[in-house]
């Protein structure tokens, strides 16, 4: 098989009480493994494009659907103490005793709560644009009222999260460019010369695919106190 002939494996799980867990595998098939975790919204395919440059380097990209996005299931009890718990099970199946983590954005707490409660089998830990905690933060004016919204007023309203996320996918999937526009428009410049790039050099099914799965009703996990990890964080110009 030729490297542009080779494309991602998808695949689910069952973790012990039954629930699944859906999974993307790219990169090289012995490689170094990383796990990956999508933000919000977003699937296992956000991960799709990393696929021929994880080959090249010698890296196996573990994408994993988080709880209540695309094939994986809800957890009963969610919090991030219970989410590490999961993953060592997934990674178990998937025959991956050590490993990196890389979290983005919404994913961030949850990665950093898998290299807090797994120290023995997670090699390095990569925060980009996480989210951090948003109480109590006197943050003013750095954040913005949409931002203050959606972590404040929105997981305390299960149906308008579900409604709105509804409504951002069918704007994905009828324009996808547009959608990516609007979603960048407070970006930093150097973020937006990128989508630009990909815009140009892509095929929208990439864009459009970490949605086609649609987005259920999701449940904030609760901060675990999770401790302080080291991390390496990239966000913004740098």
């Amino acid at each position: 098989m030729s490297t542009h002939d080779h494309t991602p494996s998808d695949g689910t799980l069952r973790l012990p009480d039954g629930r699944a867990f859906g999974y993307q595998l790219g990169g090289a098939a012995t490689g170094t493994p990383i796990l990956v975790l999508h933000g919000i919204p977003g699937s296992r395919f956000k991960f799709t494009t990393t696929d021929a440059p994880a080959r090249a380097l010698g890296q196996r990209v573990i994408a994993l659907d988080r709880w209540s996005y695309g094939n994986t299931g809800a957890h009963p009890a969610p919090a991030l103490d219970a989410f590490a718990a999961d993953i060592a099970h997934v990674m178990d199946h998937l025959g991956a005793p050590r490993f990196a983590v890389m979290g983005v954005s919404g994913g961030g707490p949850y990665a950093s709560a898998v290299a807090a409660l797994l120290p023995n089998r997670v090699t390095a830990l990569a925060l980009v644009s996480p989210v951090g905690p948003m109480a109590n933060m006197g943050y003013g004016r750095s954040v913005t009222p949409f931002h203050k919204f959606c972590f404040h007023v929105l997981p305390r309203m299960p149906g308008a999260t579900h409604a709105i996320f509804s409504a951002f996918r069918l704007a994905v999937n009828r324009r996808p460019g547009v959608s990516c526009w609007i979603t960048a428009a407070n970006a930093p410049a150097a973020d937006r010369a990128i989508l630009a790039r990909v815009l140009a050099t892509h095929d929208l099914v990439h864009i459009q695919l970490p949605f086609w799965l649609g987005v259920r009703t999701v449940r904030m996990a609760p901060d675990a106190g999770v401790p302080t990890v080291a991390t390496l964080h990239v966000q913004g110009e740098h």
